[in-house]
């Protein structure tokens, strides 16, 4: 009996002592609320990772006058030859310098090392020689001959190989930094470490040192992610996250007080949206912290509603949400109408809803179709009902044949960002494709084997009165056609014309 009556008073200390966490998987939200201000003013995106594709797709993701922030590496990789870095080292920064470029000339630089650390650099493990550091840092900087909005020393110090360095090699690298008259005007940043864990423990030492806060968060506690935020501002400093590997890292950080954020890798549909729709109004959020997960509703500044999910990349679980609006019935992706609509996103994903009222609203996508055209009326299919990888989609008078209907599901694979659908052909069972990985206007669309690649992804977005554009994962473009029967199925950059429109008609028979 004793044992029994302290189970009960333990569990009702547990509900006591967190009245936050019951809600924790309802998002309530109202239409006609005016909402709060949850935004993050800082948005960038990284060359520490050399990419083009990464950068031009978050540039067409996020939108260019969002991405004010560019992540920069300086090398510690190589022994300074009179106080110069060598030659592949500069061949390294050039790559950064020309996928900076891409954003334009605007865009303000975040310095921050690479993971590797040349033997010269250490003095003893996990300890460096300050001056040779802060001399690598000041060559760097001029070769890029470009002031440093913010400087980090350290990247990850806490995880032991990388060799960054110790809390005391920190301090004396940035009072070394203080006496360097290029970085006169730079934000010295804390080391950011691996876990959400381990940022206070190296950010404290620092003093008045930082000006900037900054972890990342593959690692460690929500509860030390949101404490840190929240007591770097306390501290006057600015809480940033330089490296983003999760949709959840930002929701979370947004709604706790996160200044800056950085993407690792790129952004596609769901983080290009948040960014956008961050710097409206946020009308509902939960979170469950011991599954690092999140969700939110935001009012984009164009008054579109969406609902974002997320969950960590590699210490997420799966969680389901319940979105319940209180005000009115709505659509959610077109389920609806309906106050309360239930979703699971799984370890590592994002995904972002669109919630919609009123007399034309989306119907919902899923099933099998022929796809029509809305300036030609002619269906989309498989030239000369091929079975071939390769083979080219044309437009064509509808007859009903299997090679001009499509299988449309939802991506539930595949990549993190599960806001995708897939079109298989009934016929051949491969998939839309956009061939090449392209970005350009005209390039073709065909079909091929799937469905992993992310260049046979694509979004519905609906354009009123029935119809949609296709979008690709891959390029953001439209699918498009010109010309009458035969004429092949492309991509186009959005025009809004007729062209671009296209109808599902449900075929019936399978989905």
């Amino acid at each position: 009996m004793r044992v029994r009556n302290l189970i009960t008073f333990l569990l009702l200390m547990l509900v006591v002592a967190s009245p936050v966490r019951a809600q924790i998987h309802t998002v309530t939200f109202s239409t006609s609320d005016p909402g709060v201000s949850a935004a993050i003013p800082y948005w960038g995106l990284d060359t520490s990772w050399p990419s083009a594709d990464n950068m031009r797709r978050g540039l067409i993701f996020m939108g260019s006058e969002n991405v004010n922030v560019v992540r920069m590496p300086f090398t510690v990789d190589a022994p300074l030859v009179d106080g110069d870095i060598p030659d592949a080292q500069k061949a390294r920064l050039q790559q950064s310098i020309d996928l900076a470029a891409m954003a334009g000339p605007d865009a303000m630089w975040y310095f921050s090392p690479g993971t590797s650390v040349d033997p010269w650099y250490r003095s003893g493990t996990n300890r460096v020689y300050p001056d040779r550091w802060a001399a690598a840092m000041a060559a760097c900087q001029q070769y890029y001959n470009r002031p440093m909005w913010m400087a980090e020393p350290f990247n990850e110090p806490d995880y032991l190989p990388w060799n960054m360095g110790s809390r005391q090699d920190l301090s004396d690298i940035m009072d070394l930094l203080e006496t360097l008259p290029n970085f006169t005007d730079t934000f010295l940043a804390g080391a950011s470490t691996l876990s959400t864990d381990q940022a206070a423990p190296w950010y404290d030492p620092l003093g008045g040192r930082a000006a900037v806060g900054t972890t990342h968060a593959l690692y460690g506690s929500v509860s030390n992610y949101v404490s840190f935020i929240q007591h770097v501002t306390a501290t006057n400093g600015i809480p940033f996250n330089p490296e983003v590997h999760s949709l959840a890292e930002v929701i979370i950080g947004a709604n706790y007080g996160l200044q800056g954020a950085i993407w690792w890798g790129t952004a596609e549909r769901a983080r290009g949206d948040f960014v956008n729709a961050s710097q409206g109004r946020q009308l509902g959020y939960a979170d469950d912290w011991p599954n690092w997960s999140a969700a939110a509703v935001y009012r984009a500044p164009g008054g579109t509603v969406q609902a974002f999910l997320g969950s960590g990349e590699r210490v997420g679980q799966p969680t389901t949400y319940t979105f319940h609006c209180a005000d009115r019935d709505v659509f959610f992706d077109g389920d609806g109408p309906r106050r309360d609509y239930t979703v699971t996103i799984g370890r590592g994903e994002e995904r972002v809803i669109n919630i919609t009222w009123g007399d034309d609203v989306q119907p919902v996508i899923g099933g099998r179709y022929a796809i029509i055209n809305a300036k030609s009326g002619l269906a989309m299919e498989v030239r000369d009902a091929s079975t071939s990888n390769g083979a080219i989609l044309q437009q064509n008078d509808y007859s009903g044949q299997s090679h001009q209907l499509w299988d449309v599901s939802p991506l539930t694979d595949y990549g993190r960002d599960v806001s995708y659908f897939l079109m298989q052909n009934v016929n051949s069972a491969k998939y839309a494709n956009l061939f090449a990985y392209s970005y350009a206007d005209g390039a073709t669309i065909g079909q091929w084997d799937g469905p992993g690649y992310v260049n046979e992804h694509w979004y519905f977005e609906y354009a009123g009165n029935g119809y949609f554009y296709i979008r690709s994962r891959w390029s953001n473009k439209c699918v498009s056609v010109s010309g009458g029967a035969g004429a092949h199925i492309v991509q186009q950059t959005w025009a809004g014309t007729p062209d671009q429109l296209w109808q599902l008609v449900p075929a019936g028979g399978g989905g």
